[in-house]
């Protein structure tokens, strides 16, 4: 058996070998973190992020055409020409931007 045990300690002088040895328990992890997102991703978001706002989701489909700040989640409100700002937390946005990226997620 000492010559098995000397080729095994030769082999753990391998990198490719340590790593090998280490796929087992790497492809578990990645596996339950798999399992994680997936089931994470089946249960839809009740908000759509749209990088500058958001939609809120229509319980009968679809989503909302009015814009939430992305900080608070309140409408978006447009007091200024040509802006879009949030009454709550002061965020303001371009509102041609907004309503592009808006109409944009409404027709997908």
């Amino acid at each position: 058996m000492s010559a098995i045990d000397d080729l095994l300690k030769l082999l753990d002088r391998i990198p490719l070998w340590k790593k090998l040895n280490a796929l087992p328990d790497r492809v578990d992890e990645l596996e339950k973190r798999i399992a994680i997102l997936e089931s994470a991703s089946k249960e839809p978001s009740e908000f759509l992020d749209l990088g500058m706002c958001l939609l809120k989701r229509n319980p009968t489909g679809g989503y909302f055409n009015t814009p939430l700040c992305p900080s608070c989640k309140k409408p978006l409100s447009d007091f200024f020409p040509g802006k879009l700002n949030c009454g709550s937390c002061s965020v303001v946005l371009d509102s041609m931007a907004v309503m592009a990226a808006v109409k944009k997620a409404l027709a997908s």
